[in-house]
């Protein structure tokens, strides 16, 4: 105890000083804990404002959502007395303009007379003026032709050529346009995303459209306002009570408004994870600049800590006074990180909220997250400083009276090791305890411990084989290459330094072209114009006619559709069977499928083969990768779905790989026909036509066919790629800190030599070198290394950005050479650069003054 007081008084007279000596280890901390505070504040907040707003979001204290049909008149005299009920109904549509010479995808919504229970549906005229008007009076008949009425996006109107008061036709109905839509409360609701403007009418309305025909795909909403405040124990309690009032033969899915914007929620926490890890590897990364930054600064100690050891001071005394001393200097960077990560969520939220349609934002301090992020810190700075603090005390006090100081040879004593591997356990610790997605964890670990084996094996194998190495004639070259083995040298250090910093950097590049290239690439000559969904059997015939009578058309493919969910795979339940919670989505409610006779063409086979075109066996099904890695299924395995009350089991024929992004028709199951085809059907199909004849194709269709859904292929792809640009964004701003802390970190492995370097110039223009050959020396050093480093940072790189792209993003990656050659050269040309402007100083002393001083 007396020995830490008194290190502790010596750390504090060291740090009289100042901090200008620390200024790359600060600002490595501060950025890395800022990006970890700011990240996880951010999501926090984000989450905690759906839930505040949930039940606006949700429309209800709790939702019952039903696929094609509303629940019986019956259940609905049981929803009523779990309290106030409203029904609505919500599906894609096509909508015309009234003289039907344009039209377009819509999001229908239809609701009763008790919509909304909770929040306010703000409607606006066509001057954008505030209508003090409900949705039932903006939705209900008018005018001299007592037409109903109906409220729209602004969008809808611009793309239709259409203003506030004209007539809009929806499946054979017309409606008059009467107000716009500028907030609904409930629009994220249990949905992803919007992929086509809103338009509202009334419930009854429906059937007089036309398009309630069995094929479509209607979603129900049965919301209630329970009576009372509730506790969330009450509500999961009523939750399970609905979910258990269910019908067998209907597929309900209840939600609670905790669970409001469940797709978004997904979103916020995969994002969450991904740029969280990607600061805790600017936080690592940091930790070797905090480690350079140290030795650095101790190099410049050596003398006083030969001194205190001629005064008789311990090495453990010594020891701890400069542990002490630079967790001292942590303490400022980690708060300035937390400061600055707190912030973020002040600035950020309002600008998201506002984009989202929140009302709520739920904006504030976090204190388990700022204790998080800040343990982050504190034991990555423990971890890197103690070796080189612990080297830097093997100065023996007879070196006193050299002319330079250095450490002993060898390595420090074992106890040091020891507790780095403790500190670093616990790292490990906090990862796994704070990072729900153990697999990402595990691969991000995996990813990090195989660098830093990689970059020290191939620092050592350069030493190596520069010794080996016998220049001639060319004494800047033999030089360079000397210093890359000498003793004292550098390399480990500035590899390390540079090798994560490029391999992140090269993640970034590849990532960044993935993700610009991901749909475009996809978007090949071959993917059709145009989805036709809900092509009702008795329309087949005359649909095909249509289709055929455009003259640029192809002969389009079209296969039978069906709606069901998975309830067992290999006997067990669904639920029970699941291996990978990523692939979840299989068996969350009701998906379409299809059955073919023949091959239909998408995908690969992976395992197993197609069946026989007049096969009618026993159920068989073609399977995604998608599906049987979720519940590690084989050929021969049996799954089973719920069709309309009846299950039907198959047997596993084939395992397919589907690049789902291709945008042409996929399944994620296909059954064989027998047994299938009983089954009320509708179909789908996909249409390959000229750009210049898409529009009259589409108008065509939907005045001749109006329940016939239009999804034109140009127009997901505008909202694909916004949502894909929001996340690319959202990398762009993790990989900004990311890279500078991997500038400083390189910053900082040039500087930890820097006192060497500049000794051996002294002696060097002693003998007669110039000051030009001499910069040569040093670049082609740095030019050697950074070239050797480069290789191997760009083949991590890869592997890494292919992890996050396929395990995490769930996407399809590609290499792109041409964005890695930018990188390297990049890369390379910034390690010369801030290598020529550290050995300027260098460059710049003269013999003299150095010789004096010693």
């Amino acid at each position: 105890m007396r020995n830490t007081a008194l290190a502790f008084r010596f750390a504090l007279r060291e740090m009289k000083s100042g901090f200008h000596h620390f200024r790359i280890l600060l600002l490595c901390l501060v950025l890395g804990v800022a990006a970890i505070a700011a990240v996880q504040s951010l999501s926090r907040s984000l989450l905690d404002s759906l839930s505040r707003d949930g039940r606006q979001i949700l429309g209800g204290d709790l939702s019952v959502r039903t696929m094609g049909v509303p629940v019986s008149a019956e259940m609905q005299e049981q929803l009523r007395n779990f309290g106030r009920l409203t029904v609505s109904l919500e599906t894609h549509t096509m909508i015309r303009s009234g003289a039907e010479d344009a039209s377009m995808l819509a999001e229908l919504k239809a609701f009763d007379a008790a919509y909304p229970l909770y929040g306010r549906v703000v409607f606006t005229d066509g001057a954008g003026n505030l209508l003090e008007k409900t949705p039932q009076e903006i939705t209900d008949r008018s005018g001299t032709e007592n037409l109903r009425g109906t409220a729209v996006e602004a969008e809808a109107l611009e793309r239709l050529g259409l203003s506030v008061g004209e007539i809009l036709r929806i499946g054979t109905e017309r409606f008059r346009v009467n107000a716009l839509i500028r907030h609904e409360p409930d629009r994220l609701g249990t949905t992803r995303y919007a992929i086509a403007p809103r338009v509202m009418i009334a419930l009854d309305a429906v059937e007089e459209s036309g398009f309630h025909g069995f094929g479509n795909l209607l979603y129900y909403h049965h919301r209630l306002a329970l009576p009372g405040a509730q506790t969330l124990q009450q509500l999961e309690q009523k939750k399970a009570e609905l979910a258990a009032t269910a019908p067998r033969e209907e597929s309900w899915r209840v939600y609670s408004f905790p669970d409001a914007a469940p797709g978004l929620r997904r979103a916020v926490e995969r994002l969450n994870i991904f740029l969280t890890l990607m600061g805790l590897t600017a936080l690592l990364i940091g930790g070797i600049g905090i480690g350079n930054a140290t030795t650095a600064y101790l190099q410049r100690k050596y003398g006083v800590i030969a001194a205190l050891k001629c005064l008789g001071g311990a090495q453990e005394v010594i020891f701890r006074t400069y542990l002490i001393q630079m967790l001292l200097v942590a303490v400022p960077g980690i708060a300035a990180g937390l400061l600055l990560g707190a912030a973020v969520p002040q600035f950020v939220m309002p600008l998201l909220a506002g984009r989202l349609d929140l009302t709520a934002q739920a904006i504030g301090i976090y204190p388990d997250i700022l204790v998080q992020a800040a343990v982050y810190g504190f034991l990555i700075s423990f971890m890197f400083v103690i070796w080189p603090v612990a080297k830097a005390c093997r100065v023996r006090a007879a070196d006193l009276f050299r002319s330079r100081v250095s450490p002993a040879p060898g390595l420090p004593e074992f106890r040091y090791a020891a507790v780095i591997a403790v500190m670093g356990a616990a790292l490990i610790a906090l990862i796994f305890a704070t990072v729900p997605e153990k697999h990402i964890v595990q691969y991000f670990l995996y990813f990090s411990f195989t660098s830093l084996i990689v970059f020290l094996l191939l620092s050592e194998t350069i030493r190596s084989l520069a010794r080996k190495i016998r220049i001639r004639n060319k004494p800047s070259l033999r030089m360079a290459i000397v210093n890359l083995y000498r003793p004292g040298n550098t390399t480990t250090s500035v590899m390390m330094s540079m090798g994560f910093g490029m391999a992140v950097m090269v993640m970034i590049a590849m990532l960044q072209a993935n993700f610009a290239q991901v749909l475009e690439r996809d978007a090949h000559e071959a993917m059709p114009a145009f989805y036709f969904l809900d092509v009702q059997p008795d329309q087949k015939d005359g649909f095909l006619e249509a289709v055929a009578s455009t003259s640029s058309a192809e002969l389009p493919r079209i296969l039978p559709v069906i709606n069901g969910r998975v309830v067992r795979a290999k006997g067990m339940a669904a639920q029970q069977a699941l291996v990978r919670p990523q692939h979840a989505w299989v068996m969350r409610g009701d998906r379409r499928f299809t059955y073919a006779a023949e091959d239909p063409g998408y995908g690969t086979f992976v395992e197993g083969t197609w069946w026989a075109s007049d096969y009618r066996g026993p159920p068989l099904v073609s399977v995604s990768m998608d599906v049987a890695q979720a519940f590690d299924m084989h050929v021969g395995d049996t799954l089973t779905v719920d069709i309309f009350g009846e299950e039907v089991t198959a047997r596993v024929a084939n395992i397919r790989d589907i690049n789902w992004s291709s945008f042409t028709m996929n399944f994620a199951m296909t059954f064989s026909p027998a047994g299938m085809e009983d089954f009320p059907a509708s179909y789908v199909s996909t249409v390959v036509v000229d750009e210049q004849q898409e529009l009259d194709l589409q108008n065509r269709i939907a005045r001749d066919f109006p329940n016939i859904i239009s999804v034109r292929l140009r127009d997901i792809l505008a909202v694909a790629q916004d949502i894909m640009g929001l996340v690319a964004q959202a990398v762009r701003y993790g990989a900004v800190v990311t890279i500078l802390v991997g500038l400083l970190v390189l910053q900082g492995g040039i500087l930890s030599g820097q006192q060497q370097r500049l000794y051996d110039s002294v002696v060097l223009k002693v003998l007669g070198i110039t000051r030009q050959r001499l910069g040569r020396v040093f670049l082609v050093e740095y030019g050697v290394l950074a070239f050797v480093v480069m290789i191997v940072a760009s083949v991590l790189g890869c592997v890494l950005s292919y992890g996050v792209f396929e395990i995490i993003m769930e996407l399809n990656w590609r290499f792109y050479p041409r964005a890695l050659i930018e990188i390297s050269l990049l890369c390379i040309a910034l390690t010369l650069g801030i290598g020529y402007w550290n050995i300027r100083r260098i460059l710049s002393v003269r013999p003299a003054v150095f010789l004096r001083q010693d």
